[in-house]
């Protein structure tokens, strides 16, 4: 019996060390993916910057450091209802484009958000559809335009579904109306 009690002991111990050894390693992942992605969003901020991009565009890093995040207000990008670029955006959404060209090897993901007001346009049966057709439209002019590697890209719609205000007022409801570039990086990006 006392052999079981030292084995049972022994192996408690391993558990304990590969539990510790492991936690440790989960800090320096954390801990890498924080530095590498504070220096995107510095970069990134910088050239926003340069190309007065910084008071249209909000940019922030997502709470666990994979990836960058750029807020572009639906408003800017599109008319009520309708999934095409407005030609009037096109020139900032030329000068994004050519910062995310920087980041061309990384994964990058463009993501459509609407408000919950139901949809009355004929093209679009719901605001699922309007919101992913968004996110077609901005990840095709970012290819077809910025000649950016389809590969590393995905997109999405999210409808009226993550909300970042109420909708019950039209501030909340035009800034819930917004399309999300994701920017993840080289830890994150297979």
């Amino acid at each position: 019996l006392g052999d079981f009690y030292t084995t049972m002991g022994e192996q408690q111990e391993e558990t304990d060390g590969e539990q510790m050894i492991d936690k440790s390693l989960e800090e320096k992942l954390q801990e890498a993916n924080q530095k590498e992605t504070e220096a995107m969003l510095d970069n990134i901020a910088e050239k926003m910057e340069d190309d007065e991009l910084d008071n249209i565009i909000d940019v922030a890093i997502d709470p666990e450091g994979k990836y960058v995040e750029l807020l572009i207000s639906g408003a800017l990008l599109f008319d009520s209802g309708h999934a095409e670029l407005k030609e009037e955006c096109l020139p900032i959404v030329s000068k994004l484009g050519d910062i995310l060209r920087l980041y061309d090897d990384y994964l990058i993901e463009i993501i459509g958000h609407t408000d919950n007001v139901p949809m009355v346009s004929g093209a679009f049966p719901d605001n699922d559809h309007l919101s992913s057709a968004r996110a077609i439209s901005a990840k095709n002019y970012l290819v077809e335009e910025k000649g950016m590697d389809v590969a590393t890209m995905k997109w999405s719609g999210k409808g009226e579904y993550e909300p970042i205000a109420s909708n019950a007022t039209e501030d909340g409801r035009a800034r819930n109306r917004r399309v999300e570039i994701r920017i993840y990086n080289s830890l994150n990006s297979d």
